[in-house]
């Protein structure tokens, strides 16, 4: 997919809401803590959930929102 500006568009990252959470202020007891709430983490997170598993996901800024690269 592509935009008119000629900019490779995400899918993932086009049709999902915007998302915000608080910071965890507490501390909570899980099955699972994944780390990061990109496409695989979420799908984790989702798969561990219908298996019955407790499941924390930690992002250190917003879900599905693509990954940021370094140069």
């Amino acid at each position: 997919m592509t935009s008119l500006t000629g900019k490779p568009i995400s899918f993932w990252i086009d049709s999902t809401p915007k998302t915000t959470y608080p910071p965890l202020e507490n501390n909570i007891s899980v099955d699972v803590a994944i780390i990061g709430g990109g496409i695989v983490g979420m799908t984790a997170a989702t798969l561990l959930k219908r298996a019955g598993k407790t499941v924390a996901v930690i992002e250190s800024r917003q879900i599905v929102a693509g990954v940021k690269c370094k140069k």
